[in-house]
């Protein structure tokens, strides 16, 4: 995972540690060069990120590869008796499974307005 998205979900609220806390690259920081020494951010396992997932209100997720594009694709339903299936559906891609499923997880905090 690339820093802008880890810092877009320590922006929404997502935990600051997490399993490996150890020096293994869980936590990074801005290159200096662009002047933002000592931002640091935690960067989550695919494993944290599916777990945030768990809670009430949302079904059918899923991760996907499109070997031609070398895409990858996080998806979740809305449990929604009012929105169509295609509306309640959200779908992000990235280069990873958890670049994908990071983003996936910004877009459900924007739709519903909670943090992480």
């Amino acid at each position: 995972m690339k820093y802008e998205l880890a810092k877009q979900l320590k922006d929404v609220g997502f935990p600051q540690y997490g399993k490996k806390r150890d020096v293994d690259g869980s936590l990074v920081t801005l290159d200096s060069s662009i002047g933002q020494i000592h931002d640091f951010v935690y960067i989550p396992t695919l494993e944290e990120l599916i777990e945030a997932y768990e809670r009430d209100g949302y079904f059918d997720f899923s991760i996907k590869h499109d070997k031609a594009g070398s895409k990858w694709y996080a998806r979740i339903i809305e449990n929604s008796s009012t929105k169509s299936l295609h509306i309640a559906t959200i779908e992000k891609d990235g280069s990873t499974p958890t670049e994908a499923v990071g983003r996936l997880l910004l877009a459900l905090y924007a739709n519903t307005g909670a943090s992480a």
